[in-house]
């Protein structure tokens, strides 16, 4: 038996119209559904309408169509509609002729001889026109197409009037017909016909070519009055623009017209003449354009937006201009706001050339060249080319912006003092309803208990718990006064400090001569910071003396070592959800900003004025510098005795040396009558950026030796095996450099410990986390990682000899009476306080190295290990507590910081961190305090961890300052640098928004940490695999000398040392305090 044949459906393979099997023959070519519901059966429509058919869904489900064929299909229905609308539109007009009246009809003449008037012919002549008889009738000449058409139309008309009726026929069939297969520009005229598959004929028949040429073509206007009508016979590209005209294709019609050199002539003229009145408009003095703003704080609003509103405003012709000009066709259809910024510097070149007062733009550009340094040729050339105004023009702008740049600090230092009516209740309120006089915001430490509450915006909050009684409905209204003290704080007058540093610059003299020399450059430059935190919720009076400050406090404790272990724990989570794979999910669950009290003010932009040059040295001259700030800045009252009296202080910050050179100034005139004379309406302070640059500079001294470049797992050793030249350099002069290597490395050894402490042998071990910690809450999984992480940071992260220390002066000080770090509870011996600490406050103590006092216990691998990981640690939560704003952290961090400067010989800034301790803890009101606690760091753009420190902000005016002082080269005098620092600010915001117009990217400031996981698994390859870094074995040393006998101590002072250094410093300043007191007074 014959195996029957199986029916293969090819319905889908090939079109349906003309049998092109697709994927065979030719080129590939797009196939349509032909019931389709995104195109709303479109395809199916087109075939019915063009063959007359009807198609059943069930059988042609699966039929498809090719793209050209459903083209031509379209186009020949868009025709069918429109030869339909002229055959309506033409039989009316039929009728209205046939029933004109008889008179109307004998006034139609017999021929196309129209009434001449003079000078008629000679003028048509020269527009192209001709004239031509009318009783021409080509009945005989039409194809089979025109006489089918004309026997419709002629139906229902009388014979008197076929004549007329062919005539008209004439314009009507001339017109080219779009119908599939009829031959056109580009495709030739033996084209296949159309075939339907399945079809034994073709049900598209070959059509004759009708379109009509300018030869058989006739039109025929007629012009119409009340008494007389006349028709004219058109040729040339008259005929072509009305027959365009009439089928309503303007564009074509246009073109016909524009074909005419004469025509395209007159109107070549009248588009120049419409585009002078524009650019009159626009120039105009009545309606001033934007391009006439050449105010230099007013600068920077004339942005390319506001140019290209005015312009598609006021000359859109001249815009669609410039558009054309200046992008092709199909990059002006797309939708790309970059397609402007190519219309505005051509609009503002042409405009300037117009009238020279439309120079905004060009003085952008000027002020902009000279900041990055062109000189002054280059902006003469320029100039000359309408692209920016002259170097003259330039310098009186700048010169104009200068004028009351620092207004706004001098109206905040001469403002009246703000009432503190309403923070004065708010403390009363809480002294007579707590059982304590001191206030809410300030409730010892040693009453606190933290508490972890952690939310879902990736961040934790300390609930604080109070053995204080207080009533709940005071609470209440507390909250309600506090809203209103918000409220009117927020009018009060702005307070500022000023930050100033020395700018240093060479200038090299070309021709050198007797007098004629370089010039080395040493001027003091400054700017005010606006407070953001007042602080004037606390007192202005001094609470106890400087004197009555115990020295323990000038060092950290155990429970501020507690606290600072619970922001290394989420570093530590940061970096393992990094680099181990199975943490690496629980990504989110990192807490990436930690919050503190004045979070959301930290989130605003700062506002920061430069203020300008002092032409004297700070080592040499800081009493001039002081003077300078007195006359300027410094809230006085005048005094009816002839000197000023100083109303209120303001903070003067520098690095160290400013600070150091401020305070030996005022102690040379502490015997002064008055703080005027005396210079102390200013209190130096020291700012954090330079001091945690030499922090880092200290610990890359304990850590790194080219000695140890044969040691695995040294910062030597790694930096040799990634082949890191930047990690080998000067910490201190290339500190970027080598602080991103330290960083890698950190990281490295904080993986390594972990995988030590949870027992993995590789990083990509698994199992560590239960599959049922990624069901939890978000806030659930980031207690449970922090939780985890702990104890491996307790382990490894050594703050034992620090917090030592405190205790050991704190005994020394106290007759060995030990107190508890929490409640201050005092005991006899050490031991009973520690277990006091852990049983009460659940605080662990640290691990006591001073028991471990045989050399043979300790693994001095192991050791270095740590160490790297509580510097490194400590050093980034510094980096992050500026960057988060946290003023009270970055105070807690110098407080770190200083028994490892004064034990590493940096010894002037352990004075520094002291001297911030003093001002924190008796030299300054609370009020005070809090300001100089809460106002150390910038915002200059928002944000969350966008802030600087005010002395690296500092850093970078002086480099823009330099950048502004480059086009003078040796010209460069104090009258003309003085002159560029004033309009330093205007200059600055001019060039940003320049930037931001032209989306030129400017170099943020943050330096982006590259780190490549190959280095990355090399060094984690060193630590954990070769050197076995931590595998505690005892005993273990390093094969270099200097790290032979590595010790996990951090700090190495006695109490012998730092106590009476400490007590020398507190007693100096505590009689400086009491002399200022007696002269206030």
């Amino acid at each position: 038996m014959a195996t029957p044949s199986k029916e293969v459906d090819n319905s889908g393979k090939q079109c349906l119209v003309c049998g092109v099997v697709f994927g065979l023959q030719g080129p590939a070519i797009t196939k349509l559904l032909v019931f389709s519901k995104k195109t709303s059966n479109e395809v199916k429509i087109n075939i019915e309408t063009c063959f007359n058919v009807s198609l059943d869904e069930k059988t042609y489900i699966r039929s498809t169509v090719c793209r050209p064929c459903n083209r031509k299909m379209n186009r020949y229905v868009e025709e069918s509609k429109n030869i339909e609308k002229m055959r309506h539109t033409f039989m009316t007009n039929m009728s209205n002729v046939s029933q004109s009246t008889p008179r109307q009809k004998r006034q139609v003449p017999t021929t196309m001889t129209p009434p001449v008037r003079k000078g008629s012919v000679r003028k048509k002549l020269a527009l192209g026109g001709t004239q031509q008889p009318i009783c021409s009738n080509k009945a005989s000449e039409l194809n089979p197409v025109e006489k089918r058409h004309e026997s419709n139309l002629l139906q229902g008309t009388d014979k008197e009037n076929v004549c007329q009726i062919q005539d008209e026929m004439s314009v009507t069939t001339s017109m080219p017909m779009i119908l599939p297969n009829i031959p056109r520009p580009g495709r030739p005229a033996s084209a296949p016909a159309i075939l339907v598959p399945c079809a034994t004929q073709n049900v598209f028949q070959e059509l004759p070519n009708v379109v009509d040429t300018d030869q058989s073509a006739v039109v025929k206007v007629t012009v119409e009055s009340p008494a007389h009508r006349a028709t004219y016979v058109i040729n040339g590209w008259q005929r072509k623009a009305i027959k365009q005209m009439a089928m309503g294709h303007t564009n074509y019609a246009l073109n016909a017209v524009w074909s005419d050199d004469l025509n395209r002539l007159y109107l070549q003229r009248k588009i120049m003449d419409n585009l002078d009145k524009e650019m009159d408009s626009v120039c105009s003095i009545k309606n001033p354009s934007i391009l006439r703003e050449t105010e230099p704080k007013k600068l920077h609003s004339v942005s390319t937006k506001a140019i290209i509103n005015e312009l598609k405003t006021k000359a859109p012709l001249f815009h669609s201009f410039l558009q054309t000009a200046t992008l092709r066709k199909r990059a002006r259809s797309e939708d790309n706001q970059d397609k402007e910024l190519h219309i505005v510097s051509p609009a503002c070149v042409i405009l300037k050339a117009r009238n020279k007062d439309m120079s905004a733009w060009a003085s952008k550009n000027a002020v902009t060249m000279q900041y990055g340094g062109c000189s002054t040729m280059v902006l003469k050339r320029l100039c000359s080319q309408f692209v920016c105004v002259g170097p003259t023009t330039a310098l009186a702008l700048k010169k104009k912006a200068g004028i009351d740049f620092d207004k706004h600090v001098k109206d905040a230092a001469s403002s009246s003092v703000v009432n503190r009516t309403d923070a004065v209740l708010y403390q009363d309120l809480q002294r007579t309803h707590m059982k304590t006089s001191t206030n809410l915001c300030k409730i010892p430490m040693a009453y606190q208990e933290p508490v972890c509450i952690y939310d879902v915006n990736n961040s934790f909050t300390l609930r604080v718990s109070m053995p204080i009684a207080i009533d709940p409905d005071f609470l209440a209204v507390t909250e309600a006064i506090t809203h209103q003290i918000k409220l009117s704080l927020s009018q009060v007058k702005d307070q500022f400090q000023i930050v100033g540093d020395n700018v240093d610059m060479e200038v090299k003299a070309k021709h050198m001569a007797t007098d004629r020399r370089s010039k080395s450059i040493h001027w003091f430059h400054m700017f005010a910071h606006m407070d953001e935190v007042h602080g004037y919720e606390f007192s202005e009076d001094h609470d106890r003396e400087l004197s009555d400050v115990p020295l323990h406090e000038f060092l950290p404790s155990t429970y501020e070592a507690s606290k600072l272990l619970d922001r290394l724990v989420i570093h530590w989570s940061r970096v393992v959800t990094r680099w181990i794979p199975e943490f690496q999910q629980l990504a989110d669950s990192v807490v990436r900003h930690i919050p503190h009290q004045y979070s959301d003010i930290m989130l605003e932009k700062t506002t920061t004025i430069p203020l300008g040059l002092l032409f004297h040295n700070e080592n040499d001259e800081m009493i001039e510098i002081l003077k300078e700030l007195h006359e300027r800045y410094v809230p006085v009252d005048k005094s009816v005795y002839g000197h000023p009296k100083v109303r209120e202080q303001i903070f003067f910050g520098g690095d160290q040396l400013t600070e150091e050179r401020a305070r030996n100034a005022q102690r040379a005139r502490i015997d002064a009558d008055s703080f005027w004379e005396g210079f102390q309406g200013v209190i130096p302070k020291n700012e954090d950026w330079h001091a945690f640059r030499i922090a880092f500079q200290r610990m890359m001294e304990v850590l790194s030796s080219p000695q140890t470049t044969g040691d695995p797992g040294t910062f030597f050793y790694n930096a040799t095996i990634t082949n890191n030249s930047n990690a080998k350099l000067d910490s201190l002069n290339e500190y970027q450099k080598v602080k991103e290597a330290f960083n890698l490395y950190l990281d490295a050894y904080i993986v390594a410990a972990t995988m030590k402490y949870l027992g993995m042998e590789t990083i990509d071990g698994k199992g560590i986390i239960s599959p049922e910690i990624f069901k939890l809450p978000k806030e659930q999984r980031i207690k449970w990682l922090l939780e985890m992480l702990r104890p491996c940071a307790e382990r490894f992260v050594s703050l034992a000899d620090t917090t030592n220390l405190e205790k050991d002066v704190s005994n020394a000080q106290n007759q060995a009476i030990y107190l508890c770090s929490i409640c201050a509870k005092e005991y006899k011996y050490r031991k009973a306080r520690d277990n006091h600490e852990k049983k009460i406050h659940n605080l662990t103590p640290a691990i006591d190295m001073d028991k471990m006092s045989d050399e043979d216990e300790e693994d001095h691998i192991w050791n270095y290990g740590s160490v790297y990981i509580t510097l490194g640690l400590m050093l980034r939560n510094a980096d992050d507590a500026v960057s988060e704003g946290d003023g009270e952290e970055i105070c807690a961090m110098w407080k770190w910081f200083m028994p490892f400067f004064k034990d590493r010989n940096s010894t002037k800034y352990a004075v520094a961190a002291v001297h911030l301790q003093a001002l924190l803890k008796g030299l300054l009101s609370p009020k005070d305090a809090h300001r100089i606690m809460w106002n150390r760091t910038v915002n200059r753009r928002g944000g969350k961890g966008h802030r600087v420190s005010l002395d690296f902000h500092l850093e970078n005016l002086n480099l823009a300052l330099k950048n502004s002082l480059k086009h003078l080269g040796v010209n460069l005098t104090e009258n003309a640098a003085g002159q560029e620092a004033r309009a330093l600010q205007a200059v600055v915001d001019i060039v940003n928004s320049q930037n931001k117009d032209l989306n030129v990217t400017k170099p943020s400031g943050y330096h982006k940490k590259y780190q490549s996981q190959t280095d990355f698994n090399l060094v984690l390859d060193a630590i954990f695999n070769q050197a076995k870094m931590f595998d505690f074995q005892p005993g273990r040393k390093f094969k270099a000398a200097k790290f032979s006998e590595f010790s996990r101590n951090i700090v190495h002072l006695k109490v012998n040392v730092i106590k009476p250094w400490l007590k020398k410093w507190i007693m100096l300043w505590s009689a400086e305090q009491r002399q200022l007191k007696a002269i206030s007074d």
